[in-house]
Formats: C-alpha cells, structure tokens, sequence
C-alpha cells in the first residue's frame, strides 16, 4: 500500500483510542492488515516522493483546516505505526542501490503474511478510494 494509505489508515485507528502507546500498536496492525489486500505498489522513488509529500500534507494541513482542529495525539502516532513498517523497505531500496541486502523483519514484508498485488490502474484507484473513505472519517470525528 502507499504512503498515504498506510498513514491515513494508521491514524484512523489511533483515532479509536485515547492513548499514544495504543494507537501506535494498532497503526503498526492496520499496516498489516492493509498489506493482506491486494494493491499497487510504487514503480519507483519519485512516485513515493510524492505519496509521502500527499500523505503528510492530508494529515498535517488539509485535515485541520477541513475538520477545524489538529489530530489527537494517538491518531498522529497511530499513523506514525502505519508507516513505520515500510521503512525496512525504504532501507531495503537503498542498501540495493548500493550492493548491499538488507533483511526484512514486518510480517507481510518477509512472506509470512501474504502481499498481493492488484496491478496498475486498478490498484492505484483502490487505494484512492480507500483514502477518501479514510479522509472522511478523520474529518468527521
């Protein structure tokens, strides 16, 4: 799943919880339970560039403008659990860049949870789809 997926999602579970601890934990499930859906993932660093700078604009600019108040702490570290797990894969591009391996440890990302993927446009437009549900229901609590 992209960036923004993942962090909105994160978020959105935090949501339903007071505590930081709690949201971050369920942030880190909702990635995994993400991860079980079939979907489209980047082609390459420019395009997650750009998920990440959409993501955090969503969650950091618009959805306080639109909702009238910033996110609770535990949504923000719900989201900060969402996204965390793809920095083994962020880490993983980069060793590859440079001849190195680096080993995956987030259940979906080594094979023990599945990760399928749904191919190009399909999958892009069910992510979308899947933001602005999310969107909506972080602007509407």
């Amino acid at each position: 799943m992209y960036f923004t997926t993942h962090a909105l999602a994160g978020a959105v579970a935090g949501s339903l919880v007071a505590n930081p601890a709690a949201g971050f934990v369920l942030g880190m499930a909702s990635h995994a339970a993400l991860d079980s859906v079939p979907h489209h993932d980047y082609d390459g660093p420019k395009a997650a560039l750009l998920d990440v700078a959409v993501g955090a604009g969503l969650l950091l600019a618009v959805l306080p403008a639109v909702s009238g108040h910033p996110l609770p702490s535990a949504a923000l570290w719900g989201a900060l659990g969402g996204i965390l797990p793809d920095a083994e894969v962020v880490a993983g591009y980069l060793a590859k860049k440079h001849g190195r391996r680096w080993p995956m440890l987030f259940p979906s990302h080594t094979g023990l949870l599945p990760h399928k993927n749904l191919p190009w446009p399909q999958g892009f437009w069910l992510q979308v789809l899947l933001d602005v549900a999310l969107f909506l229901l972080l602007a509407t609590a």
